[in-house]
């Protein structure tokens, strides 16, 4: 500690230096370099600090507030608990400062060789080796996620690609699905990487009908938004027979838009048992009955024609005018429900023969339903975000 009083020097700065008395220790030792240090006086000696001390203690960290060194290492360790165990704190350079510039080189060996000192290094130096490789594990973990990250996007692209298709995924090396990313990896040496891995490589059977199902599920999405948004909407099934000699039974969605619109979505195949139908749902209680059979009434004046069936009914309809519309608008809600065919529902029997084929006619329901759904809706599957989908998936 300070044990006599420095001799007044007109070069001494004002200005107060950084205390561990304060919150926050500086990040290194301040060591002044062209700073006219203040002469003390010992009996008939003056001695001042010298700055080459700095080269040779690089701990000490000068205060020029009051002329008196700390220890920089043992400063910090303290103010971070490590030097609780520690015998002997000296408080000289730890707290009230050391200035006994005579005793200079003496006190600042044997501080070096104080349990002190030996423990606030051998915390600063844990403290650098193991912050180091912390730094370096989490750099290389961020980059291993990325790297993970675009090669799963580029996986849900050939999923998304075939799918949209009706190609079949499966089979071994020389199968879609793998011939596709073996040319995507021709340009990619991370993707060639990842096929070389012998487990975790997101491409088996499960994983797709994993990832095949989120995009299904999606488009079901966002048909169930728009129909949602609809005052009227009607269910329309047809039956195929597949490749298997399985009956699938089609459902579509007839809807009205804002705009009036028709509108028909595949919604997806149903297995059934047999083709016998059973119950038709009542439509009718979606549509203002006493408006429709006044509507209706007034509708069978306008053409003056006869009615044989449905197709005489909807020429009939397309002959009147626009004013006259207005006045049957019950009739015409009916009619666009009621098609006279459905386009959409004969589309997705076709799609139905090109996904299950012979040669794939094992095939699950649930995979089957999905990539028909990803197949007809093409526009909505080239939409898809695949981003959201990996974030679904994991």
């Amino acid at each position: 500690m300070c044990t006599s009083s420095p001799v007044p020097n007109a070069n001494m700065s004002d200005q107060s230096q950084p205390s561990t008395d304060e919150p926050g220790v500086p990040p290194g030792p301040h060591q002044p370099s062209e700073f006219n240090f203040p002469v003390r006086t010992y009996g008939k000696q003056n001695r001042a600090f010298q700055t080459h001390w700095f080269r040779s203690f690089p701990w000490l960290h000068y205060l020029e507030t009051n002329d008196s060194v700390l220890c920089h290492t043992c400063i910090t360790a303290d103010k971070q608990k490590k030097l609780i165990n520690a015998r002997n704190l000296e408080r000289a350079f730890l707290v009230e400062g050391f200035c006994n510039w005579k005793k200079a080189l003496e006190t600042f060996r044997d501080h070096q060789k104080s349990t002190c000192y030996r423990l606030a290094v051998e915390h600063a130096e844990s403290q650098r080796m193991y912050g180091d490789i912390g730094e370096k594990m989490n750099a290389t973990l961020a980059e291993e996620r990325k790297k993970n990250r675009m090669i799963f996007i580029k996986i849900l692209e050939n999923v998304k690609f075939l799918s949209q298709q009706g190609l079949a995924l499966q089979g071994n090396e020389s199968g879609n699905f793998w011939q596709l990313l073996k040319l995507r990896a021709a340009d990619d040496p991370h993707l060639c990487d990842w096929m070389k891995k012998k487990r975790d490589k997101y491409t088996s059977h499960d994983i797709q009908n994993e990832i095949v199902r989120i995009m299904a599920t999606d488009i079901l999405r966002d048909i169930a938004d728009s129909v949602s948004h609809a005052k009227f909407f009607s269910i329309l099934a047809d039956e195929c027979t597949d490749a298997s000699n399985k009956e699938q039974l089609t459902i579509c969605l007839r809807w009205i838009d804002q705009a009036l619109e028709p509108n028909e979505d595949f919604v997806g195949f149903c297995e059934i048992s047999n083709i016998m139908a059973n119950t038709i749902d009542n439509y009718t209680e979606d549509i203002n009955m006493p408006n429709f059979e006044a509507h209706l009434l007034l509708f069978e004046e306008m053409p003056r024609e006869e009615y044989t069936c449905f197709e005489d009914v909807y020429r009939a309809y397309r002959k009147v005018d626009s004013a006259n519309k207005l006045l049957v608008s019950e009739v015409e809600i009916l009619l666009k429900l009621v098609c006279p065919g459905n386009a959409v529902g004969e589309r997705s029997f076709s799609t139905a023969r090109h996904i299950k084929t012979w040669l794939r006619s094992s095939m699950n329901q649930c995979r089957f339903n999905n990539l028909a759904i990803l197949t007809v809706h093409k526009e909505r599957t080239d939409k898809i975000y695949l981003r959201s989908v990996a974030k679904q998936f994991t």
